[in-house]
């Protein structure tokens, strides 16, 4: 087909109507609604607590989740980023919480219950590992077991008749495996569970989930999503069915809603979405393959390296990049790592990823929670780099100095 023949057969795009925009149209049109007072073309901040009720609230429909009585259940900023989000990952609804966590946990909350049995990732966000492995087992009685996500011999094993749920993360987090997510959704439907997936480290338009059989795909919107570090948010999205019993049960009687402004901010900075996840892609290659290539390097865990044993799982899954989080080890003393850190004068020590700016985290972890880890990390600690927007050239000099300084020249 010629461009002529492709424009003339393909449909006119139009901000309102997702099914007509291509490429990443939807980072900027989706969810946004001019205002119909003052005619700004942008959704403006609805800093309200209440909505006026009609004359006879009794018409209300309570069947609705989404209805605008009460911000605490609903709010207008909060829907124009859930149609967002729900475009952007191809699912039919979203909830948006405050953080990432509350929306891990209003889904887990929904779907699970008493003497159930969950699967889940041993390599897992620190906080996602405390909710599944001790606030639930705890306050619930649910029942989990940790498993290496990729060895999908190891978590067949372990399916039980009560397994009503397997979760994992596209990339985990920190140690950075790729989980075959196609493979886990088999997995779990044919034994009649759920697959939960929390797509942080891979926001759209790197993965889908949803599009390779995951029933709910989870954000922290705090990351990627809202990219500029400054407002927190969560979101799980799936099929309406699901997500509106997650909004009734977890979101309007649990509390969790997020705040406008923070809808505002997060929208505003979804719309470079798709640019910023190019360069924070290309800049983590750059530097993991300087990283592979340094001596005074003891391991580069990054999918984007033809050597990594995830390259191929990655490749297959990911469209445009590896992803902004390249986790490395370095021999020596504690001490020599802490110093290596300190010593640089570009990248800041922090938590948390996605920013514009780079950061980074030197973490021992407890011998539970690194179970799974590859060595050296669990001998030399973790180092996290969550590369941001800067020069590459930059950051790499940085972290050249910084090596030279604590370990001497690159030999």
């Amino acid at each position: 087909m010629s461009t002529e023949e492709s424009f003339v057969d393909a449909p006119r795009p139009d901000r309102y109507d997702h099914a007509t925009l291509t490429g990443d149209t939807w980072a900027v049109h989706g969810g946004n609604r001019p205002d119909e007072t003052t005619g700004a073309i942008r959704t403006p901040i609805a800093m309200a607590n209440s909505y006026r009720l009609p004359a006879d609230p009794t018409a209300l429909a309570e069947d609705d989740p989404d209805l605008l009585v009460y911000t605490r259940e609903s709010g207008a900023n909060q829907l124009g980023l859930q149609d967002k989000l729900a475009h952007a990952e191809r699912g039919e609804a979203a909830a948006v919480f405050t953080t990432g966590m509350a929306a891990l946990h209003g889904a887990f909350f929904t779907i699970l219950a008493p003497g159930d049995h969950v699967i889940v990732s041993d390599i897992v966000y620190m906080g996602t590992f405390d909710l599944l492995t001790s606030l639930l087992p705890k306050k619930m009685g649910v029942q989990v077991d940790l498993v290496d996500i990729t060895d999908l011999n190891a978590v067949r094993a372990v399916i039980r008749p009560s397994t009503k749920l397997i979760h994992t993360e596209v990339i985990c987090n920190p140690d950075p495996k790729v989980a075959d997510v196609a493979a886990l959704a088999r997995i779990a439907h044919g034994a009649g569970a759920l697959l939960t997936v929390d797509s942080t480290f891979t926001p759209p338009p790197l993965m889908r989930p949803l599009d390779h059989g995951a029933d709910l795909v989870m954000h922290s919107l705090t990351k990627y999503i809202n990219g500029h570090g400054d407002a927190m948010g969560g979101v799980a999205i799936g099929d309406r069915d699901l997500v509106d019993q997650i909004k009734f049960g977890a979101l309007h009687h649990v509390g969790g809603a997020i705040a406008p402004f923070n809808a505002w901010l997060i929208m505003r900075g979804s719309l470079t979405l798709p640019l910023r996840l190019q360069r924070h892609c290309e800049n983590a290659q750059a530097i993991a393959e300087f990283l592979a290539s340094d001596p005074r390097i003891d391991l580069v865990a990054y999918p984007g390296l033809a050597g990594d044993p995830h390259h191929a799982s990655a490749s297959v899954q990911l469209t445009g990049g590896y992803g902004g989080i390249v986790s490395f080890a370095i021999a020596g003393s504690h001490q020599d790592r802490v110093q290596f850190i300190d010593d640089l004068r570009l990248i800041t020590s922090a938590v948390s990823l996605g920013h514009d700016e780079t950061l980074i985290a030197y973490e021992h972890y407890p011998p539970e929670r690194a179970a799974g880890f590859r060595e050296p990390f669990g001998d030399h600690g973790l180092i996290r780099l969550a590369v941001g927007l800067e020069s590459a050239k930059d950051l790499i000099a940085d972290l050249d100095a910084a090596l030279t300084t604590v370990y001497g020249p690159r030999t």
